[in-house]
């Protein structure tokens, strides 16, 4: 996570359970799998978030064009996993990043499309059995998913 180190991250009092708690869920990995029956429509709350190291395996034979929530819904729903220090005005301005990791085990071809606000940077699509891997950075209003390879 990139910190602006003219906006440091601010101290949120004392270090407690709950604190710990929060900070050891983003140094974990997120996984989501999508059924056979999944086919081309917007990904759900919570699938694309979640972790410093997220991951999708999609097990559907049709899946088609797997379109993003909106930057919004996605900043919406880091905040609701990590808890409201994302809002930190460094974090914020700076962005949460972390890696995506797609996994295409079904028949057909993923295609990952971006909601409003959502930016695809590079090749968007995950064939069978391949693997695509992007960094993405979040803000309030605006997410990049860059691809870096498989």
């Amino acid at each position: 996570m990139a910190v602006n180190p003219s906006t440091p991250l601010k101290n949120f009092g004392a270090f407690t359970f709950a604190t710990a708690a929060q900070l050891l869920a983003l140094a974990g990995a997120y996984l989501s799998i999508f059924a056979a029956g999944v086919v081309a429509g917007t990904i759900p709350a919570n699938v694309l978030t979640g972790g410093l190291a997220v991951f999708l395996t999609s097990a559907a034979t049709t899946p088609g064009a797997q379109t993003t929530r909106t930057a919004v819904q996605l900043w919406a729903d880091a905040v609701a996993q990590f808890g409201t220090w994302l809002n930190d005005p460094a974090i914020q301005t700076n962005g949460l990043q972390y890696t995506l990791r797609i996994a295409q085990t079904g028949a057909g071809t993923f295609t990952l499309a971006g909601g409003t606000g959502v930016t695809i940077t590079g090749t968007a699509t995950v064939a069978q059995n391949a693997t695509s891997t992007f960094l993405v950075n979040l803000t309030p209003n605006a997410a990049t998913f860059t691809y870096i390879g498989s």
